[in-house]
């Protein structure tokens, strides 16, 4: 058990600098390995799926990370309450998938009840909120972005003159 939080942990590090390929080896093999001895609703087995999740997100695969979160996110819900920290990572790391499919509305919806139930929970201070909060305004921004983008355009400013004569 050990040796499986260790090779969990070398993977999470490898999946937070960016080395989604190697991370993966590391966690399907710990994560078979998990299912051997615990069941799949186990917190650790959920950690490692839903890090497995997120590395696939990342290679923007995101069906497969989709499937992968969703299903993660079930066997999660049979042993962990709604507003434990694996539970409402997963959440997450479903939104951040959901943003890559184009599924905005249930991405922000995911967010907002994460960030809600973590800041009850653990308070404005804890990562998942802010990590919560964080991804939405990111979004925001985008949006934003995407919207100042179009009306700036010379022929949007062209447009609006020639109504203005």
């Amino acid at each position: 058990d050990g040796y499986l939080r260790n090779d969990f942990h070398i993977g999470h590090v490898l999946s937070m600098k960016g080395r989604f390929e190697d991370a993966l080896k590391i966690l399907e093999s710990t994560q078979t390995k998990q299912i051997e001895i615990f069941d799949k609703s186990h917190p650790e087995v959920l950690q490692t799926t839903n890090v497995i999740g997120r590395c696939l997100a990342e290679k923007r695969l995101f069906d497969k990370a989709h499937d992968t979160l969703l299903q993660t996110l079930e066997d999660g819900l049979q042993e962990l309450d709604k507003g434990h920290p694996i539970i409402l990572s997963i959440r997450i790391n479903l939104a951040h998938c959901m943003f890559g499919m184009k599924k905005i509305e249930e991405a922000m919806d995911h967010l907002t009840e994460v960030e809600e139930i973590s800041l009850q929970r653990f308070g404005d201070y804890h990562s998942i909120y802010r990590e919560a909060v964080e991804m939405k305004e990111q979004h925001e921004q985008k949006r934003k972005q995407k919207e100042e983008g179009v009306d700036v355009s010379p022929v949007t400013e062209r447009m609006q003159s020639a109504k203005l004569e």
